[in-house]
């Protein structure tokens, strides 16, 4: 039996966000289609819901994200959707680069496949939707080992950290210590008699 022969990889390092995203079809959920999309770059995955995984239906999900995001390069496994006429048209219509890779240049987006297949398993027995949502909101936020500093998808595509319940708690807590450093400066002043002084006139 011959051997199956493998493509060699050449490296191809996401310099920026917003420039490629890499794309799979996940598993059904709650008896919908997904795909998955991966931002090169930032880690920063999108699951989209689809009514079925025609080419259609692909395309109408890739419009809807690059009217947020912009269009991008797109690499996929070259799965049958990818590789269609329709697919190619859309493509060059957009001016979108979508390279025929081997499937093997695409684990990214398989790797995010098989987190969502995992979440989806943990999440069975409650509100679906809603523990997927809070699991990629943590995951949106979690800092990344492989980049240079560390940073979350979030960090890496918005420039900051999404806010989560805690944000308001901490904001409170950081403008009570901000009003009683101010209270009691105050209190300081009242009670001694302190003044600002002016050193512009001293000379040494």
């Amino acid at each position: 039996m011959p051997r199956k022969t493998l493509m060699l990889l050449s490296s191809w390092h996401p310099t920026k966000p917003r420039n490629r995203v890499h794309i799979d079809f996940a598993v059904p959920i709650n008896g919908k289609m997904h795909i998955v999309v991966v931002g090169s770059y930032s880690k920063w995955p999108e699951v989209l819901e689809m009514s079925s995984s025609t080419v259609k239906a692909t395309l109408r999900v890739l419009k809807m994200l690059f009217a947020l995001i912009g269009n991008l390069r797109i690499v996929s496994d070259n799965g049958t959707q990818f590789i269609s006429k329709e697919f190619q048209g859309f493509c060059e219509k957009q001016g979108i680069r979508s390279p025929l890779f081997h499937p093997q240049s695409n684990e990214r987006a398989k790797l995010f496949v098989d987190i969502l297949k995992i979440a989806s398993l943990k999440s069975k027995g409650g509100e679906e939707s809603n523990l997927l949502a809070e699991f990629w909101k943590c995951y949106r936020r979690a800092p990344y080992i492989t980049t240079l500093k560390q940073l979350s998808p979030a960090e890496l595509l918005l420039g900051s950290q999404i806010r989560t319940t805690l944000a308001p708690l901490k904001e409170t807590i950081r403008n009570e210590k901000g009003s009683r450093k101010t209270r009691m400066e105050r209190q300081y002043t009242l009670h001694y008699g302190a003044r600002e002084r002016s050193y512009q006139d001293l000379s040494y």
